[in-house]
């Protein structure tokens, strides 16, 4: 190999070993990551790459009343594991499916030690009954002395941020379209009486690669909480960056505490940036506490409207933020 400029040509390189490729059928395929699969189909599709409006599949409500049980048995009598999606410090998520139902599912596997097992059994408790067009569906959960699985709808991996990130363009009109989506998702939990806590861009995902529906996934941080409120337990590996001040002063929290953390998403995909991320855990908690955060990171294009919308969304007293009744009829 040598290369030319305006000089001339350099001087050849060594050269490589000789390789020949393997018979036709031998070689192991590549395995492609969610991110490159989506790639493809976003750029393989018709040019314009036009999105679907409407993707729903048809819901099953006998779920609310006929709630997913907790079966027990081995592993391997129930599900066949594919292949890895992400690991934790207590757990990982694994493509595979379920036996029983003869269905692919996202499967999801928590250890429950002695001290972890009724924050783990919560998330079950809390997805057993849930049946609504925004919400990840729970279809099987089993216990196996110390580790919880959990069988939920297979969705495309593509977390909201990603596929933002992946397309040439997108604008506000888009990221109202999904802000609304996660309000008809969290107005549902309420009226259940369950909080979300936690609201990150990780956990929105897009139901497919060619539609701009969501549902939410990963329970881990919700909890039940009445309408007058309560004080929450959202674990040691909660990210505080997304977190209201009332969960973390150790407050009671109440349906308002997401209008925060939608706030906060918001703000990320109107910016590419987390609003309160400092430079160390402390400095984050104080940027929260004190509702420390600047406009100029927002997109240029961003309207005087959203700015005015994310900052009734950030209010300290979650009594006087907006209720999502409001927040829906925003412009």
């Amino acid at each position: 190999v040598s290369a030319k400029n305006q000089f001339g040509w350099s001087e050849e390189s060594l050269s490589s070993d000789a390789c020949s490729t393997k018979p036709e059928g031998s070689a192991e395929k590549i395995k492609l990551s969610q991110v490159h699969k989506y790639q493809e189909e976003i750029f393989e599709c018709d040019p314009g790459h036009a999105i679907r409006k409407d993707t729903r599949v048809p819901l099953d409500y006998s779920q609310e009343s006929s709630p997913v049980q907790l079966e027990s048995g081995s592993l391997q009598e129930l599900y066949s594991f594919s292949s890895e999606v992400s690991v934790g410090r207590f757990g990982a998520v694994v493509n595979g499916s379920s036996k029983k139902l003869s269905c692919n599912l996202a499967l999801k596997t928590v250890l429950a030690s002695s001290d972890t097992e009724s924050l783990v059994l919560k998330e079950y408790e809390i997805m057993k009954s849930l049946c609504h067009e925004r919400i990840v569906a729970l279809k099987t959960a089993s216990l196996h002395d110390d580790l919880l699985v959990l069988g939920m709808e297979r969705l495309s991996g593509m977390d909201v941020l990603t596929y933002l990130t992946l397309r040439n363009h997108y604008n506000e009109d888009m990221v109202a379209g999904i802000i609304k989506q996660v309000f008809d998702g969290l107005e549902y939990l309420h009226f259940r009486g369950i909080c979300y806590i936690e609201l990150q861009p990780d956990n929105v995902v897009m139901t497919d690669a060619n539609s701009c529906n969501i549902k939410l996934v990963d329970f881990g941080s919700a909890s039940f909480v009445p309408r007058t409120g309560a004080v929450v337990n959202v674990g040691k590996n909660a990210c505080i960056e997304y977190l209201a001040p009332e969960v973390l002063k150790g407050n009671e929290v109440c349906h308002a505490t997401d209008i925060w953390s939608v706030g906060v998403l918001t703000y990320i995909l109107l910016s590419g940036y987390s609003p309160f991320l400092g430079s160390d855990e402390e400095d984050t908690k104080s940027n929260v506490m004190y509702v420390r955060y600047h406009f100029d990171k927002l997109y240029k294009e961003a309207s005087a409207e959203a700015t005015r919308f994310i900052m009734q969304l950030f209010k300290r007293t979650p009594e006087k933020g907006p209720a999502i009744s409001e927040c829906l009829e925003n412009k």
